[in-house]
């Protein structure tokens, strides 16, 4: 049995050559694999279409949800307050789709009223050459920065205004449910898990009117209580998925 997020390496970074090199590879293992899990019903569709493995040989592990986060958070929120930023957390690979977010978010009432994104996750070259990216643009109000803790994690989730997830290709979106679960409003794109999401704002990730609109939209809105979905801890999460995959 093996686990497959999803396969968007292979249309997404690095070079031609490595993009088939890890195609052979993904092929190889679907092959020698017996059951196949993955995390959502997109990653499923996407690995039957490029792997080729038969649906019924593929069944869906659902993430945990952290709720000693969700609650911690929320006293952390009620301590600190809010600033007028909104967050981005993630790697920066292409498919995250953050050069079109940068151009969506200045031209939002968000950031003419003084609002800031916050873009989080990237490697130091990464954040060097968005950097550079935002400057040459000309794009202000935005700042980008390396992976976080998971203390300063939870300061950003508790003082963030809204959390942004616009990739244009995502197998699950955990930390669109991470900041969901602590109350925090989401603008997401429509793709992946993220359309399973209660309450979540969607998008079209190549949209810019949408995407506006939608960060608008969430950064206006009051968070809510803690909403923790699924509290399994990772082990039990994948324990539960392996019996069930066995038994189907």
């Amino acid at each position: 049995m093996t686990v497959i997020h999803d396969t968007i390496p292979l249309r997404y970074g690095g070079s031609k050559p490595l993009r088939l090199a890890k195609h052979a590879f993904l092929l190889a293992v679907a092959r020698l694999s017996t059951r196949v899990l993955t995390v959502s019903e997109l990653s499923k569709r996407a690995i039957v279409r490029d792997l080729h493995v038969p649906e019924q040989r593929i069944s869906i592990l659902r993430f945990p949800i952290d709720a000693e986060r969700a609650w911690r958070v929320m006293a952390l929120r009620t301590e600190m307050g809010q600033r007028e930023v909104l967050l981005c957390l993630g790697r920066f690979d292409t498919h995250k789709n953050l050069p079109r977010l940068c151009h969506a978010f200045a031209s939002t009432a968000f950031a003419a009223r003084g609002g800031r994104l916050q873009l989080v996750g990237g490697g130091e070259a990464e954040v060097s050459a968005l950097t550079g990216w935002l400057r040459s643009e000309g794009i202000g109000g935005v700042e980008v920065r390396t992976a976080c803790s998971e203390p300063e994690l939870d300061h950003l989730f508790a003082t963030s205004r809204a959390l942004v997830a616009p990739a244009l290709e995502e197998g699950y979106g955990l930390p669109a449910f991470e900041a969901a679960a602590t109350g925090l409003p989401v603008a997401a794109s429509r793709t992946g898990a993220m359309t399973e999401l209660p309450g979540a704002t969607l998008f079209d990730p190549t949209r810019l009117d949408e995407m506006c609109a939608a960060i608008d939209e969430v950064t206006v809105q009051a968070p809510g209580p803690p909403s923790p979905q699924r509290d399994h801890g990772l082990r039990g999460t994948v324990l539960r998925a392996l019996v069930g995959a066995l038994e189907e």
